[in-house]
């Protein structure tokens, strides 16, 4: 019944096969306790999202709404189905403003949407943490969360302030420092910290949340998109850059595109006093772009990565004599086994895609498979992240 109502929704053949389901059996697994509650609350998002749209309603429904066995968000906890596992509280003390973008996993929901439920973030920002007596913190585990040359805030009176607390460091794109516990932008050099990859900037994702809202959440497929790249970035931010835009702008390039890009790097991209895309033009693009390219910026991991994937568009990387020779030595090996395009150098770059728009189904394949790996990810970083707060400091 639900596979028919799918197929006439879809809009596919129909045929009779009297046969086809004698095997089946009802399933006995609960999916709210195999999904754990934030995959749970990801799959409510798009329930509420296609409220009235699926599933179709039938005169002889005498059930609550339901789709694929699940109940409403609501119906669901009034069974009794839904188990929130036990959360623990985690106190993460931020220190001054400069660095709160690379801190956005912390205020984008990331580790909410990813996360396993086992742990409440309760965020506490500080102007500084010049040491003057161990500071009164709440009760339970907690993290100090510095940025990297942070003028208000020493190493050393960090941990004598706040000594229970596990550290991290973020801000640090050439990975300068090993002194703390985990820290944002990876290296295989200190593979022995716990790492937590950046996520999508915290304004980008504000832009996004907003047209998902709009837009119900629909996300284009490929094949369908307006633009068949993005190259939205300042220039003299990293000197492979140089060599991309060189790669754009040759003739004979008759791929559709949008291509904006700037000078000089600016802190507020939505500021009209500089000459950035502002964060929701930026976003629309990425909604509207099959591939952005993702040049590296001080940092071969940059927030574009995770903000292209959001928005459904596959990322292009080139793994180039700067990303083997950078200080955060293989920083993307995360992403080597992922569906984004990979190539050795950005020369490569306009015949590859030509290359790839040969077969449109192909593309729309590889946009599922991405979105499928990008949630394991970034679930299993967050899970591993949990346990690293959980655990004993």
């Amino acid at each position: 019944s639900v596979i028919h109502d799918m197929a006439i929704f879809l809009g596919w053949p129909v045929k009779d096969c009297p046969d086809c389901f004698n095997n089946w059996h009802e399933s006995k697994k609960v999916p709210e306790q195999l999904l754990g509650p934030g995959n749970m609350n990801i799959i409510y998002d798009h329930m509420s999202a296609l409220e009235g749209v699926w599933p179709p309603k039938r005169s002889d429904d005498v059930l609550p709404e339901q789709q694929c066995g699940l109940l409403t968000k609501s119906a669901t906890q009034a069974t009794g189905n839904f188990e929130s596992p036990t959360s623990t509280q985690v106190t993460i003390y931020t220190f001054g403003t400069h660095g709160k973008k690379a801190q956005s996993a912390f205020s984008n929901g990331l580790l909410k949407r990813f996360g396993t439920g086992r742990v409440k973030y309760n965020i506490e920002a500080k102007n500084d943490c010049e040491y003057s007596g161990i500071v009164k913190q709440q009760d339970g585990p907690c993290l100090a969360i510095n940025y990297f040359s942070n003028p208000k805030c020493l190493y050393d009176d960090m941990i004598r302030g706040y000594p229970t607390c596990k550290t991290m460091l973020t801000n640090d794109e050439h990975c300068d420092d090993n002194r703390y516990e985990a820290r944002g932008y990876y290296s295989s050099a200190m593979a022995d910290m716990t790492y937590l990859p950046l996520g999508p900037r915290y304004d980008s994702w504000h832009a996004f949340s907003s047209f998902m809202i709009e837009n119900g959440s629909v996300i284009a497929a490929s094949s369908q998109r307006k633009y068949t790249f993005n190259a939205i970035f300042t220039k003299s931010t990293n000197i492979g850059r140089s060599i991309l835009v060189d790669e754009i702008q040759k003739e004979g390039n008759i791929l559709s595109s949008f291509v904006h890009i700037a000078d000089t790097w600016a802190h507020d991209p939505n500021n009209p006093a500089n000459d950035l895309i502002d964060t929701t033009t930026y976003m629309q693009v990425l909604l509207e772009s099959v591939f952005t390219l993702a040049p590296a910026g001080h940092s071969p991991e940059t927030f574009r990565l995770y903000e292209a994937v959001e928005a459904g568009s596959i990322p292009v990387i080139s793994l180039d004599k700067d990303y083997k020779e950078h200080k955060c030595k293989n920083s993307l090996s995360h992403w080597l086994d992922s569906p984004i395009i990979i190539i050795e150098s950005w020369n490569e770059v306009i015949p590859t895609l030509q290359k790839l728009l040969e077969d449109p189904e192909a593309l729309d394949m590889r946009q599922a498979d991405l979105r499928v790996w990008y949630n394991q990810y970034i679930s299993s970083a967050a899970k591993e992240f949990e346990t690293f707060l959980l655990s004993e400091k």
